[in-house]
């Protein structure tokens, strides 16, 4: 409900600004760009080259991040414009690390203990998730009085919420039986309880910086593409870029909400740039 009276909100805003008609390129006064986004996860899978497993658990790549997005765009001046963006994403990342080995004490009181297991390592494969975020823009015309054609410069603060999707991922792990023997343990299985895909959606604001170019096709058909910097907030992972997280862990999922919202962090910071390309059609 919050989300759907923050849509009117900005809807509202639009229409405040909109009444003094101002004319742009052809006459156009509004206008709506349809875009696919990606980034590239070649830094990503750099720094974690040998602990990113596939559905095997063999050595595997984190996959491109691709977006897409419906922009409602109005103009207010000659080299000004605000918009509204709506957008959907896919991609994946490593949940944990599976290069790391722990004490036997760190999952001492967790879910695997109820399964007879004191594990000192857990192998596990990327993880998909889904995103959809809610993005007003101001857009800086650099060509006065052409807007929407021309280059341009977007500013943008929004709001995206992530939700891991529920699939059958296979881990694998090592540790010793919690017994008075303590025998050594390595355990392959689907588990239904690795993380409450239910639960809350991970919430993070993004800080929006690019330049676009958008470039006339007929009268009011432009053809665009541009770049992007996107910054997640909240940071949760500073101090633990490429460290497990300090929470305890969970006694009914193997990784918990904050675990994931540091990992999922991770992979967002490390894919920040992206490029773009859509149409953008004016009335």
């Amino acid at each position: 409900m919050r989300n759907i009276v923050l849509i009117f909100s900005f809807i509202h805003l639009i229409g405040v600004f909109a009444q003094e008609e101002t004319n742009g390129f052809y006459g156009i006064k509004r206008y709506v760009s349809f875009d696919a986004q990606v980034s590239s996860p070649f830094i990503y899978n750099k720094i974690h080259k040998g602990e990113l497993l596939d559905p095997k658990l063999e050595s595997a790549r984190s996959s491109l991040m691709m977006n897409y997005h419906f922009t409602y765009s109005k103009i207010l001046d000659d080299g000004f414009a605000f918009s509204l963006e709506l957008g959907t994403s896919n991609f994946d990342f490593a949940i944990g690390h599976n290069t790391k080995n722990y004490t036997p004490d760190v999952y001492a009181t967790s879910v695997l203990a109820k399964e007879n297991i004191i594990a000192t390592n857990i192998k596990v494969p990327l993880v998909n998730v889904r995103s959809y975020t809610i993005l007003p823009i101001f857009e800086f015309a650099t060509d006065h009085g052409l807007i929407p054609a021309g280059l341009f410069h977007q500013v943008g603060i929004g709001y995206s919420w992530s939700q891991l999707t529920d699939q059958h991922y296979k881990i694998q792990v090592s540790g010793l039986s919690n017994d008075l023997l303590q025998t050594p343990v390595v355990k392959s299985y689907t588990p239904t309880n690795l993380y409450d895909y239910k639960g809350k959606s991970i919430k993070t604001f993004s800080f929006v910086y690019g330049i676009v170019r958008r470039v006339p096709i007929t009268k009011h058909v432009l053809f665009n593409y541009g770049v992007r910097y996107i910054l997640n907030m909240p940071l949760t992972f500073h101090v633990r870029l490429n460290g497990e997280s300090s929470d305890p862990k969970s006694s009914e999922y193997i990784f918990s909400n904050s675990e994931a919202r540091e990992q999922l962090s991770v992979r967002l910071f490390q894919s920040a740039i992206h490029f773009n390309v859509g149409f953008t059609f004016g009335w």
